[in-house]
Protein backbone atom coordinates (compact mmCIF):
# COMPACT_ATOMS: atom_id res chain seq x y z
CA UNK A 1 0.00 0.00 0.00
CA UNK A 2 2.83 2.42 0.72
CA UNK A 3 5.12 1.06 -2.03
CA UNK A 4 4.51 1.32 -5.75
CA UNK A 5 6.30 -1.24 -7.90
CA UNK A 6 6.85 -0.37 -11.54
CA UNK A 7 8.59 -2.47 -14.10
CA UNK A 8 10.65 -0.52 -16.61
CA UNK A 9 13.25 -2.02 -18.99
CA UNK A 10 13.41 -5.33 -17.04
CA UNK A 11 14.07 -3.44 -13.80
CA UNK A 12 11.67 -3.06 -10.92
CA UNK A 13 11.45 0.50 -9.66
CA UNK A 14 10.13 1.05 -6.15
CA UNK A 15 8.48 4.34 -5.33
CA UNK A 16 7.23 5.33 -1.88
CA UNK A 17 3.70 6.56 -1.48
CA UNK A 18 4.40 9.16 1.22
CA UNK A 19 0.79 9.83 2.18
CA UNK A 20 0.10 6.20 3.13
CA UNK A 21 3.51 5.83 4.72
CA UNK A 22 2.83 8.77 7.03
CA UNK A 23 -0.56 7.34 7.98
CA UNK A 24 1.02 3.96 8.77
CA UNK A 25 3.67 5.60 10.95
CA UNK A 26 1.10 7.69 12.84
CA UNK A 27 -1.25 4.80 13.57
CA UNK A 28 0.71 3.37 16.57
CA UNK A 29 0.83 6.84 18.12
CA UNK A 30 -2.95 7.07 17.91
CA UNK A 31 -3.71 3.50 18.96
CA UNK A 32 -1.42 3.35 22.00
CA UNK A 33 -1.61 6.95 23.21
CA UNK A 34 -4.49 6.26 25.62
CA UNK A 35 -3.25 5.02 28.98
CA UNK A 36 -5.64 2.27 30.07
CA UNK A 37 -3.28 -0.15 31.81
CA UNK A 38 -2.58 -2.25 28.73
CA UNK A 39 -6.18 -2.63 27.58
CA UNK A 40 -5.91 -0.11 24.76
CA UNK A 41 -8.12 2.57 23.31
CA UNK A 42 -11.86 2.07 23.19
CA UNK A 43 -12.42 2.35 19.45
CA UNK A 44 -13.81 0.43 16.52
CA UNK A 45 -10.57 -1.30 15.59
CA UNK A 46 -10.66 -5.08 15.99
CA UNK A 47 -9.55 -6.16 19.42
CA UNK A 48 -9.44 -9.34 21.44
CA UNK A 49 -11.01 -7.44 24.34
CA UNK A 50 -14.71 -6.62 24.18
CA UNK A 51 -15.43 -2.88 24.30
CA UNK A 52 -17.56 -3.26 27.45
CA UNK A 53 -14.40 -4.21 29.36
CA UNK A 54 -12.56 -1.19 27.98
CA UNK A 55 -15.33 1.24 28.88
CA UNK A 56 -16.77 -0.15 32.13
CA UNK A 57 -13.76 -1.32 34.14
CA UNK A 58 -10.86 0.61 35.62
CA UNK A 59 -8.07 -1.95 35.19
CA UNK A 60 -5.71 -0.26 37.62
CA UNK A 61 -5.49 -2.61 40.58
CA UNK A 62 -3.01 -1.19 43.05
CA UNK A 63 -0.55 -3.87 44.21
CA UNK A 64 -0.63 -2.68 47.82
CA UNK A 65 -4.27 -3.74 48.29
CA UNK A 66 -3.33 -7.36 47.56
CA UNK A 67 -0.22 -7.42 49.75
CA UNK A 68 -2.24 -7.16 52.98
CA UNK A 69 -3.67 -10.63 52.31
CA UNK A 70 -2.31 -14.15 52.68
CA UNK A 71 -5.20 -15.85 50.88
CA UNK A 72 -7.23 -14.28 48.10
CA UNK A 73 -10.37 -15.58 46.46
CA UNK A 74 -11.48 -13.96 43.19
CA UNK A 75 -15.22 -13.51 43.57
CA UNK A 76 -16.08 -13.22 39.88
CA UNK A 77 -17.44 -15.62 37.29
CA UNK A 78 -16.09 -13.56 34.38
CA UNK A 79 -13.12 -15.33 32.70
CA UNK A 80 -11.52 -12.06 31.49
CA UNK A 81 -11.50 -10.56 34.99
CA UNK A 82 -10.33 -13.85 36.53
CA UNK A 83 -7.51 -14.10 34.01
CA UNK A 84 -6.33 -10.54 34.60
CA UNK A 85 -6.39 -10.91 38.39
CA UNK A 86 -4.67 -14.32 38.31
CA UNK A 87 -1.81 -12.90 36.25
CA UNK A 88 -1.50 -9.97 38.65
CA UNK A 89 -1.54 -12.23 41.72
CA UNK A 90 1.06 -14.59 40.27
CA UNK A 91 3.26 -11.59 39.50
CA UNK A 92 2.98 -10.55 43.16
CA UNK A 93 4.09 -14.03 44.32
CA UNK A 94 0.76 -15.69 45.04
CA UNK A 95 0.36 -19.36 44.14
CA UNK A 96 -2.78 -20.90 42.71
CA UNK A 97 -4.51 -23.23 45.20
CA UNK A 98 -7.81 -24.20 43.62
CA UNK A 99 -10.54 -22.59 41.56
CA UNK A 100 -10.08 -18.79 41.87
CA UNK A 101 -8.10 -19.06 45.14
CA UNK A 102 -4.51 -17.96 45.68
CA UNK A 103 -2.10 -18.04 48.62
CA UNK A 104 1.18 -16.33 49.42
CA UNK A 105 3.66 -17.79 51.89
CA UNK A 106 6.43 -16.34 54.04
CA UNK A 107 4.51 -13.29 55.25
CA UNK A 108 4.68 -11.90 58.75
CA UNK A 109 2.22 -9.73 60.61
CA UNK A 110 -1.53 -9.49 61.00
CA UNK A 111 -2.64 -10.70 57.58
CA UNK A 112 -6.09 -11.60 56.35
CA UNK A 113 -8.12 -13.82 54.07
CA UNK A 114 -9.56 -11.65 51.32
CA UNK A 115 -12.00 -11.63 48.43
CA UNK A 116 -11.51 -9.57 45.28
CA UNK A 117 -14.56 -8.25 43.51
CA UNK A 118 -15.58 -5.37 41.29
CA UNK A 119 -17.69 -2.57 42.69
CA UNK A 120 -19.15 -0.59 39.79
CA UNK A 121 -15.93 -0.04 37.81
CA UNK A 122 -13.13 -0.62 40.35
CA UNK A 123 -11.53 -3.65 41.94
CA UNK A 124 -12.10 -3.88 45.69
CA UNK A 125 -10.73 -6.10 48.45
CA UNK A 126 -13.07 -7.46 51.09
CA UNK A 127 -11.12 -8.48 54.18
CA UNK A 128 -12.77 -11.52 55.74
CA UNK A 129 -10.97 -12.38 58.96
CA UNK A 130 -7.57 -12.51 60.58
CA UNK A 131 -5.48 -15.54 59.71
Amino acid sequence: MSLNFKKKNNFIKIKLNNFYLILLLLFPLYKFSDVNYGIGRSDTFPSIINSKYKKNINWEANNSIFLKCTRIHIDSKDPIINGYLSIKLRYLGFKHMKSNSYIIENKNGNLKNCKVDILKTNFIIIYEKNS
